[in-house]
């Protein structure tokens, strides 16, 4: 009795990877869309504090120096709020993603190997 071997390709596994990936589109959307956020929101962050360190560093009049410094330490709090804000996104939609994504692979894999 010779058995028949069946070999599956790393085209195929990709493929019902990415149709089980595609059933969510929201959450793999949120995750790349908040990580770019938060990525170019560090790059911002950074060019404030540049400005900020000009600010104090420079000579100019005494009373207009606190209005601006406070303005830029005002910005990078809102910048890093909202970069928080855009990893915690990540977090949330990469576990919602993921998790729903692996029991979809989990359930098509056993109903292969069974031949249901």
């Amino acid at each position: 009795m010779t058995e028949k071997k069946l070999t599956v390709s790393k085209k195929t596994i990709i493929k019902v990877f990415w149709q089980h990936a595609m059933k969510y589109p929201w959450p793999a959307f949120i995750i790349f869309a908040a990580t770019i956020s938060a990525v170019g929101l560090d790059a911002l962050g950074i060019w404030y504090f540049k400005e900020l360190i000009d600010q104090l560093t420079t000579q100019q009049v005494v009373t207009s120096v606190p209005e601006a410094v406070w303005r830029l330490v005002g910005i990078m709090i809102a910048i890093a709020f909202t970069r928080w804000i855009c990893w915690r996104l990540v977090g949330f939609s990469t576990t919602y993603w993921q998790t729903n994504v692996m029991s979809d692979l989990q359930q098509t894999s056993f109903d292969y190997l069974l031949g249901h």
